[in-house]
C-alpha cells in the first residue's frame, strides 16, 4: 500500500526541491502574496505590476497557501508597484522567458546557470537563506543518494554503475546533479553507466526504493532528513551511500554543498525596482513572524554560484552540453530548396556566429579571471584563518562563519540565534566602547575602514584579543549604512609577545639608565659611525643631549685627540676585516670646559648570520677622576721612595705594613726585617708607660701627636729623633692606618 506524504511534508520536500528549491517556494510567496494585497482595487490598478516567475514542481494552490505571508508581506512595503506571482513549470518557462512575460524569476541554481547563458541574464539581486526548526542558519543545500538498508551489495559509489536508480527529474541540482557529480569523480558516468527513472516527485523516489522496484534513490537533503523524521520506522529503513561530513551542515548529505536559490531580475527591469525588492528582501529578518512561518533566515546578498557552473560543465548537461555532428550532405537532402534559398543567409550567419566566438572568448577569458581572484581570495582566507563577518546595521542582522565562533571557543551552532547583539555580549565591555566610538567614526565618513583591537570572552572563560577590520559596502538612499562586510583574526599571541616585550624593554632601559653617571652604554654603525642608541650618561659626560646625538657619527660628538681618533679608527678597521672582536682602550677629548678628559671604551661586534658587521656595541665610561687619582697616588709613592726622612706606615694594631728606604738608613733594619713588626722594637726603655698612654690617647681620638723619641739603632745605638704621627681614616672616618 503506497503511503502519501501529508500536506505540509509535501510543502517541506517543494522547499528543499534543489539547493535551493524551497527558495523558489518562499521568494514565490512573498511575490505571491501581493497579488492578493487587501488594498483597493482601485490602488492596484494604478501601481505598475511586475511579475514573478516561480520555476516549481508543484500546483500553483499548494504555492499560494505556503507563500501568501511573505508576498503580503513584500506588497505591504513596496509602495511603487505590485507583484503578481507566476508558478511556471519546466515546461512553459522557456516559452515565458522568450515572450518577455516575466520580470523576476526564483529558480534553482543549475537552472539559472542555464537561463543565464541563453537569456543574457545578470547575476542574481539576493539569494535566500534557511533556518532549521533550532533556528540554524544554512547557506548551503547538497542531495542523498540512498537505498535499502538491507541492500548489502551497495555500499560505496563505485557499486552503483549498472543499478537502477530513480530521479523526480534530471533538472534538479541536489535531487540529480549534484549526486551524478559524486559519481563522475568515482568513474561512473550518467546516465551511461546506470538506469535512471524519472518518477515526477520526491515522494514517488522514496516509494520506488522501499518497494524494491529501483536500487537506489536520489533526494535533496533537506526532504531526505524530513522523511526519516517523520516516517519512524521506515525511515529508518533507508541507508545513505557515500555520506561526507561537512561541519555545522545539519542533514546527512552524500555530495558537496551548493549555494540555495538566487532571485534573478530580468534584464528589462530597471535598477530602481530591483533595488526597491532587495531593500526589503535584506531587511527581513530572522525573528519576523512571516520568516518564521516560511522557515527561513532572510535573504543574503547574491552568493557565488561558480560551483554550480563548474559540475553543470563537468557533466556536459545544457548549456555546456555538445551539439550533434551534422554533415552539410544531410542538410542539402532534407532541405535541399530551402538550403540553397538560405545559403546566402548561412554565410551571413557564419561570419557574424565567428565574430561572436571571439567575443564569448574574450568574455570567457575575463570571467576565469574573476573566478580565479576569487578562489585566491577563499584561499587566503582559509590560510590565514580568518573569520569573517556581514552585518545588516539596519536590522542587526549578521551572518559568521565557522572561523568566527571557533576564536571564541564556540561552534556556531552553538551562538545561535545569531545577532549583533552576539557580538556585543562577548565583547570586553571598556573595549566595546572604543569600538563602537571607531564604527561612528566609519559610519560619518571620518575614517575609510573600520579597525579595532578588541577582547572577546571566550568560551572557557578567559579573554581572547581579536582584531577587527571592516568596510561599509551598501549605503541607505538616506546616506544612512545597510551592509557592513569585515573579518576577525585571533592576536592573542600577538598582544601577549607586545606585552612581554614592552616589559623587556623597560626592564632594559631601568638598567640602562641606572648603570650610572659616568657610562654610556651606545650602538653605532660600523666605519660610518652613525649612533644609532645612547644613554643618558652622554649629556654628563658630553654635556650633549640623547636626541642631539642619534643618527650624527661618533667621530664628531667631541674634541678628539688626534693619536687616540687615529686609535679607534684603526681598530674599527680591523673587526671590519675580521681580525679583531672584543677591544677596550682609552680615548681622549677636550670638554667645552676647557679640560681634558679620559674614557675607557669597551664594545664588541655584532654580526648578520653571514658574518657581516652591522653595529659596533659598547660602553665607555669617564675615568678622568680615576686618572687623576692614580696620578697623585703615583706622586705620593715617588715622594714616598726618594723621602730623606723616616716615614713608617702601621695597621691599627701598630704593625708596621710600610716603610721608606730612609727607614732603614736611620734604624739599620731593612724593610723586610720591619715588615709586620711593632715599632717597639725600637723602644730604648728611655720613656714611661704614661708617656705611651698619652701618645695613644691623642691617636685614637683622631688627633695627630708630636714629640721627641730616644731609639735604639739595631746596633745598639741610642739616637733622638723628631717625630709626627698622623691616623689615616677612611670615607666613614674610621681609623685604618698611622
Amino acid at each position: 500500500m503506497r503511503t502519501r506524504p501529508s500536506k505540509q511534508h509535501r510543502l517541506n520536500a517543494g522547499l528543499s526541491a534543489r539547493p535551493g528549491s524551497w527558495i523558489m517556494l518562499l521568494a514565490a510567496c512573498f511575490l505571491l502574496t501581493g497579488c492578493l494585497q487587501a488594498a483597493p482595487l482601485e490602488d492596484a490598478q494604478r501601481k505598475p505590476q511586475l511579475i514573478l516567475g516561480l520555476f516549481t514542481y508543484f500546483s500553483p494552490d499548494e504555492m499560494r497557501a505556503c507563500c501568501q505571508p511573505l508576498v503580503d508581506y513584500l506588497n505591504a512595503n513596496i509602495p511603487d508597484y505590485s507583484i503578481r506571482l507566476k508558478p511556471i513549470n519546466l515546461h512553459d518557462v522557456e516559452d515565458a522567458l522568450a515572450s518577455n512575460e516575466l520580470d523576476f524569476i526564483i529558480t534553482n541554481p543549475g537552472h539559472y546557470i542555464l537561463l543565464r547563458e541563453r537569456y543574457n541574464i545578470q547575476e542574481p539581486v539576493a539569494t535566500i537563506v534557511r533556518q532549521t526548526e533550532d533556528s540554524q542558519t544554512i547557506h548551503r543545500s547538497g542531495g542523498v543518494i540512498f537505498t535499502l538498508g538491507q541492500r548489502d551489495d551497495i555500499n560505496q559509489l563505485e557499486d552503483v554503475r549498472g543499478k537502477w536508480i530513480a530521479v523526480a527529474g534530471t533538472k534538479h541540482l541536489s535531487g540529480y546533479e549534484a549526486q551524478a557529480y559524486e559519481l563522475l569523480q568515482a568513474g561512473v558516468l550518467l546516465p551511461r553507466d546506470a538506469h535512471l527513472v524519472e518518477t515526477g516527485s520526491y515522494q514517488d523516489v522514496i516509494d520506488a526504493v522501499r518497494s524494491g522496484n529501483v536500487d537506489i534513490g536520489f533526494l535533496p537533503a533537506r526532504v531526505f532528513h524530513d522523511f526519516v523524521s517523520s516516517a519512524g520506522k521506515a525511515g529508518n529503513g533507508l541507508r545513505v551511500i557515500g555520506q561526507k561530513d561537512h561541519p555545522g551542515f545539519p542533514y546527512a548529505v552524500s555530495t558537496r554543498l551548493y549555494p540555495q536559490w538566487p532571485v534573478v531580475a530580468l534584464p528589462h527591469v530597471s535598477q530602481e525596482q530591483t533595488n526597491a525588492l532587495t531593500k526589503h528582501l535584506f531587511t527581513l529578518s530572522s525573528d519576523h513572524p512571516v520568516a518564521i512561518t516560511a522557515a527561513i533566515a532572510g535573504f543574503s546578498p547574491p552568493a557565488d554560484y561558480r560551483s554550480v557552473e563548474q559540475i553543470i560543465r563537468a557533466l556536459e548537461l545544457p548549456p555546456y552540453d555538445l551539439a550533434p555532428t551534422i554533415t552539410l550532405k544531410d542538410v542539402w537532402e532534407q532541405h535541399e530548396i530551402a538550403g540553397m534559398i538560405s545559403l546566402l543567409a548561412i554565410i551571413i550567419i557564419l561570419v557574424l556566429l565567428q565574430l561572436l566566438v571571439t567575443r564569448n572568448r574574450q568574455l570567457h577569458s575575463q570571467r576565469l579571471l574573476a573566478e580565479d581572484s576569487a578562489s585566491h581570495f577563499e584561499q587566503i582566507i582559509e590560510a590565514t584563518r580568518a573569520g569573517t563577518w556581514k552585518w545588516n546595521i539596519r536590522t542587526g542582522y549578521v551572518i559568521f562563519n565557522e572561523r568566527w565562533a571557533e576564536i571564541v571557543g564556540y561552534r556556531l551552532a552553538e551562538l545561535s540565534p545569531i545577532s549583533i547583539e552576539t557580538w556585543t555580549g562577548l565583547t570586553h565591555p571598556e573595549d566595546l566602547k572604543k569600538a563602537q566610538q571607531l564604527l561612528q567614526q566609519h559610519f560619518s565618513g571620518k575614517s575609510e575602514t573600520f579597525e579595532a583591537d578588541y577582547r572577546m570572552r571566550h568560551k572557557d572563560g578567559h579573554w581572547v584579543w581579536v582584531h577587527s577590520r571592516g568596510k561599509v559596502t551598501h549605503w541607505e538612499d538616506d546616506g544612512s549604512p545597510m551592509w557592513m562586510f569585515g573579518t576577525h583574526m585571533d592576536v592573542t599571541e600577538r598582544v601577549e609577545a607586545s606585552r612581554k616585550l614592552q616589559a623587556s624593554q623597560a626592564k632594559y632601559q631601568r638598567l640602562v639608565d641606572n648603570v650610572g653617571e659616568k657610562f654610556i652604554i651606545y650602538s653605532h654603525r660600523g666605519m660610518d659611525g652613525e649612533v644609532t642608541f645612547v644613554s643618558d650618561g652622554v649629556s654628563n659626560v658630553f654635556g650633549l643631549r640623547r636626541e642631539d646625538v642619534i643618527g650624527k657619527r661618533w667621530m664628531d660628538l667631541a674634541n678628539w685627540l688626534p693619536q687616540d681618533l687615529k686609535k679607534a679608527k684603526d681598530y674599527i678597521t680591523l673587526r671590519m676585516k675580521g681580525k679583531a672582536d672584543f677591544l677596550q682602550f682609552e680615548m681622549r677629548f677636550i670638554h667645552s670646559s676647557g679640560a681634558e678628559r679620559t674614557l675607557r671604551v669597551s664594545s664588541h661586534p655584532v654580526r648578520d648570520a653571514q658574518g657581516k658587521l652591522i653595529s659596533i656595541d659598547g660602553i665607555a665610561e669617564d675615568i678622568t677622576e680615576q686618572k687623576r687619582s692614580q696620578e697623585r697616588a703615583n706622586l705620593a709613592a715617588t715622594v714616598f721612595a726618594h723621602s730623606q726622612e723616616s716615614i713608617i706606615v702601621t695597621d691599627v694594631n701598630a704593625n708596621i705594613v710600610d716603610c721608606n728606604p730612609a727607614t732603614g738608613k736611620l734604624t739599620g733594619y731593612s724593610r723586610e726585617e720591619l715588615i709586620g713588626r711593632n715599632p717597639s722594637i725600637f723602644a730604648s726603655g728611655a720613656h714611661s708607660a704614661r708617656f705611651f698612654k698619652h701618645l695613644w690617647q691623642t691617636l685614637t681620638s683622631g688627633q695627630v701627636w708630636q714629640g721627641t723619641f730616644q731609639n735604639l739603632h739595631k746596633n745598639g745605638t741610642p739616637y733622638w729623633i723628631e717625630t709626627s704621627i698622623s691616623p689615616i681614616k677612611d670615607q666613614e672616618g674610621n681609623i685604618v692606618r698611622y
